[in-house]
């Protein structure tokens, strides 16, 4: 199988545009963060690729576990009953405190990040591209070099393979 080129995107300004006569079809406004900047994307080896994704990745499970515990804080319920331990340290219980569902929350979780890393790079910034940042699919297509069909035929597998493999979760997370 051949290896496909890895492509970053670096961000250029209108000085480097000009003084290293970068076709202007070449550059893409991006949003990065909160903010929208040049880029042009570079083909590179796997090598470098990995150590300039390495930060983002980082960012997206930072992201992720903050979100994890977001839910998890939003889900805590004001306590009402204080019941002791056999050390006399007081255990909080909530009023409507149901095991069976917090034990289908943290399985769902597990699931959820199991599927994630099951995801190759290329589909991974797809569906980000696509969720987070709220890209078109012709957008995310030009961005990833690939046609817009294809994006599409791939967010719809990873959509389909979310509703069939959580579908037991529904109830939960909805």
């Amino acid at each position: 199988m051949k290896n496909k080129a890895k492509v970053v995107e670096l961000e250029v300004t209108d000085e480097i545009i000009r003084d290293f006569g970068i076709d202007s079809k070449e550059v893409k406004i991006l949003k990065h963060g909160s903010r929208f900047v040049k880029c042009i994307l570079v083909e590179t080896t796997e090598e470098v690729y990995k150590a300039y994704m390495q930060l983002e990745w980082r960012e997206d499970k930072r992201r992720y576990r903050r979100s994890q515990e977001d839910i998890i804080s939003s889900k805590k319920m004001p306590v009402s009953i204080d019941v002791e331990d056999e050390d006399g340290n007081k255990i909080a219980i909530r009023d409507n405190f149901n095991l069976e569902k917090d034990i289908c929350l943290k399985e769902f979780f597990n699931e959820y990040l199991k599927f994630l890393g099951d995801v190759n790079d290329v589909d991974m910034k797809i569906i980000r591209l696509s969720y987070e940042e709220g890209l078109s699919q012709r957008e995310i297509a030009k961005i990833v070099k690939l046609s817009q069909k294809t994006v599409s035929n791939r967010l719809k597998k990873y959509r389909d393979i979310l509703v069939e493999n959580f579908k037991d979760y529904k109830d939960l997370i909805s």
